[in-house]
């Protein structure tokens, strides 16, 4: 009964599948109908349909830690969890177009599935959580989610894209540090250094100082902008306009950092 009400999302019976991702999902399928523990919490990892979608509750993250603690050691399945984008693309009755705005809260910030969605959120676009085998791929996951989604919107003239990225898609025994990490780790590292031999430096050395090393000192900055000391030649309301840009520049991107949350009712706040 409980896989009738809500079903799991599986690629056992999709076509262009690959045979291991198949025999997963369906050896999934299998342990969920006897209520084994690793197959639930692959099942509970996963978004279920909410409530409240006319209030713009739609994005539905599931459960990352649950997803990818998922592990049978009998059948060597890992939890691996995907992050999906769905987009509705808007309607054309007025009545279904009333609708979508109350879903998307209005279209406070309208935005495509293909926006990066690193500085600004895609707001336009619906992220659903599905919890999977890891042998499957992200375009497996594509390829199952067209199915579902061509289940959902049959005999309507809802018209809906999506797209899974693959740095959505994770699983424990997937997971490996990339190269641009270590590369970042070093840069951060030398800038680091450099900035304690400036410091040494501007504290042990003679004059002349070099100035290009001094840039960098923390003695020197720290002093400089924490200074109380007037120029008589400074213009002193422009310390004013830098102050007001500053706290509109911090508002704005705690207000855009917002959007990114999956809150509850979502169109009143946008009200």
């Amino acid at each position: 009964m409980l896989l009738t009400s809500f079903p799991p999302f599986q690629l056992s019976d999709v076509e262009g599948v690959s045979k291991e991702c198949r025999l997963q999902s369906r050896q999934f399928i299998e342990d969920l109908k006897k209520f084994k523990f690793w197959a639930l919490k692959m099942y509970d990892g996963g978004a279920k349909f909410p409530s409240g979608i006319l209030h713009g509750n739609i994005n539905q993250l599931g459960d990352f830690d649950m997803c990818v603690d998922a592990h049978s050691k009998e059948r060597n399945i890992h939890g691996q969890y995907c992050l999906t984008n769905i987009e509705i693309e808007i309607p054309k009755s007025t009545y279904m177009s009333g609708l979508y705005q109350l879903m998307m809260a209005y279209d406070h910030i309208k935005t495509r599935i293909e926006d990066s969605g690193h500085r600004v959120p895609r707001f336009s676009s619906i992220m659903w959580a599905v919890c999977i085998p890891s042998v499957c791929t992200h375009e497996e996951v594509e390829k199952g989610l067209s199915k579902a989604i061509q289940k959902i919107t049959e005999g309507t003239d809802l018209k809906l894209r999506h797209k899974v990225y693959p740095e959505n898609c994770h699983a424990k025994d997937k997971w490996e540090t990339p190269t641009s990490t270590y590369v970042a780790l070093f840069l951060l590292a030398g800038f680091i250094s450099w900035l304690i031999f400036a410091t040494l430096y501007h504290h042990w050395s003679f004059n002349p100082q070099n100035e290009w090393v001094m840039a960098f000192s923390l003695k020197k900055n720290f002093d400089s902008l924490f200074t109380i000391k007037k120029n008589p030649n400074e213009v002193e309301i422009l310390h004013g306009i830098r102050w007001l840009n500053a706290l509109a520049l911090i508002a704005a991107h705690k207000n855009m950092a917002m959007l990114f949350e999956p809150y509850a009712n979502r169109t009143s706040m946008v009200d």
